[in-house]
C-alpha cells in the first residue's frame, strides 16, 4: 500500500512563554502520491504511530482547546482528524498536563486496538508517588479497556507480531521487570530475572518484539549510565 512508505517525525518544539508548539508530518518518499500532509496549529503533537494498514496515524496532542493530552487518529489522504480519548483518567497533576498524558502507543496487528500508558492514580506508603497503568482503546466498540490497571508502576505496552500478549515493563516485583501478558487468557509471565537490578531506563520505554515473535529488544543501562540495545529470547 503506497500510504505504508509515508514516514512520521516530530518536528522540534518552538516555545512561546508556556505553550508548546510542535507539528506532525508525513511525507511519501513518492512525492506523486502525497507530496506531504500536516497536522498543525497552536498545539502540541507527540508519539506518531502508523496503523498496520498505513491508513492512519495515532498520536496523542492538546489540539481539542483542552490543556490535556487527547488520543488522536489522522489519515492523511482524507485530511481526516477523529479524537479517541475524551476525559482520560488522570492523576492529579493540573500543572504538568504532558506528564499524564498518553504516552508509548501501540497498535494492535489486527489495527482494532491501540494501547498506551498513563498516569492515572496516586498511592501514597512512603510520601506521595505516582504510577503509571496500561489502557488499551477499542476502535470498534470505541471505548477504552484498562489491560494492566493496579498499584504498580506499569508502562511501555507492545503488541505481539501476532496479537495475542502485551509485553510492558512492571515494578510489580519491586524492581522494573520485562512482562509479558495474554490478551485472552489474563495469564502473566515474567521474562527477566527476579532478584536483579534490572538496567531498563524505566520512565523512557525502549520496548520492542522481533517480527518472529521469538525475542524482545530493549533499552538498557550499562554501570556508566550509557543506554544500549538489549536482545531478550524468550522461554
Amino acid at each position: 500500500h503506497p500510504v505504508a512508505s509515508y514516514l512520521t517525525y516530530r518536528a522540534p518544539a518552538e516555545l512561546d512563554g508556556s505553550l508548546v508548539r510542535t507539528s506532525l508530518q508525513a511525507i511519501s518518499p513518492d512525492k506523486t502520491i502525497i507530496s506531504e500532509s500536516t497536522v498543525g496549529g497552536d498545539a502540541d503533537y507527540r508519539f506518531p504511530s502508523w496503523s498496520p494498514d498505513g491508513v492512519n496515524i495515532a498520536y496523542i496532542s492538546n489540539n481539542s482547546n483542552s490543556s490535556r493530552y487527547s488520543l488522536f487518529t489522522y489519515d492523511p489522504e482524507r485530511g481526516l482528524t477523529v479524537s479517541l480519548t475524551e476525559g482520560l483518567p488522570t492523576a492529579d497533576l493540573e500543572n504538568d498536563p504532558l506528564a499524564q498524558a498518553p504516552k508509548h502507543l501501540d497498535w494492535h496487528p489486527q489495527g482494532n486496538l491501540i494501547a498506551f500508558d498513563q498516569f492515572t492514580s496516586i498511592r501514597e506508603p512512603k510520601g506521595i508517588q505516582l504510577h503509571r497503568d496500561i489502557l488499551v482503546y477499542d476502535i470498534q466498540q470505541e471505548n477504552i479497556i484498562p489491560l494492566e490497571y493496579s498499584e504498580w508502576d506499569e508502562h511501555s505496552p507492545v503488541f505481539s507480531p501476532l496479537g495475542a500478549e502485551v509485553a510492558f515493563i512492571s515494578d510489580r516485583s519491586g524492581l522494573y521487570e520485562i512482562w509479558t501478558k495474554n490478551i485472552i487468557s489474563g495469564q502473566l509471565r515474567m521474562l527477566t530475572a527476579e532478584g536483579l537490578a534490572f538496567p531498563i531506563d524505566a520512565t523512557g520505554g525502549g520496548l520492542d518484539w522481533d517480527p518472529s515473535g521469538t525475542q524482545l529488544l530493549y533499552t538498557g543501562l550499562q554501570e556508566g549510565g550509557q543506554k544500549v540495545i538489549y536482545t531478550l529470547v524468550l522461554p
